[in-house]
C-alpha cells in the first residue's frame, strides 16, 4: 500500500460540496486527444493490453470517460464522495459498452498486488492513470503502490 504521506484524510479532499464538484467538472478542461493515442501506442507497441483502465485520483471522472473508450472496463477513484457522485451522475461507457464504475477510495488504500477485499477495483489493471491528483502528493508516495 501507499504512504500516508499523500494523506487522504486532508480535509481538502473530503469535503468538497456538490456545488464545488460541478465547478470544477464544468472548468476541468481535457487533454488532447494525441496524448491518449500516444500513450496507447507506445503501451500496445510493448504488449501492454486495454482490458482494465483504473484512474487514480478521478474526480468528476472526465478523463476516466475519455479514456473509458480504449477499455473493456474501466474504474475511477477518489477519495472525495461529492466528486465520485459527480462522475456517477455525469456515467460514461467503456468501448465494449460497460459502466464506468466509481468508488469512493482513496488512492493509498488500493494495494496492486492484492486480490480480494476489493469492490469495484477489480485486478489486474491494465493502466493506472492519475492526472491531477498526481500532482498533490509528494514524488516518493507513488513509489509505494
Amino acid at each position: 500500500m501507499a504512504s500516508a504521506a499523500c494523506d487522504s484524510k486532508d480535509s481538502t479532499f473530503l469535503k468538497y460540496t456538490a456545488e464545488q464538484a460541478a465547478r470544477y467538472s464544468e472548468f476541468r478542461g481535457a487533454y488532447p486527444r494525441k496524448l491518449y493515442e500516444t500513450l496507447f501506442a507506445a503501451h500496445l507497441a510493448h504488449g501492454g493490453q486495454l482490458g482494465r483502465l483504473l484512474d487514480v485520483g478521478c474526480g468528476t471522472g472526465k478523463v476516466t470517460v475519455e479514456l473509458a473508450h480504449w477499455f473493456n472496463h474501466a474504474t475511477g477513484i477518489d477519495a472525495s464522495p461529492e466528486m465520485i457522485r459527480a462522475a456517477r451522475a455525469a456515467g460514461g461507457k467503456t468501448g465494449a459498452g460497460n459502466e464506468i464504475e466509481y468508488e469512493v477510495r482513496p488512492a493509498e488504500e488500493v494495494d496492486l498486488q492484492q486480490e480480494e477485499g476489493l469492490r469495484q477495483v477489480r485486478l489486474p489493471v491494465d493502466v493506472l492513470t492519475s492526472a491531477m491528483a498526481v500532482s498533490l502528493c509528494p514524488p516518493w508516495a507513488w513509489f509505494s503502490l
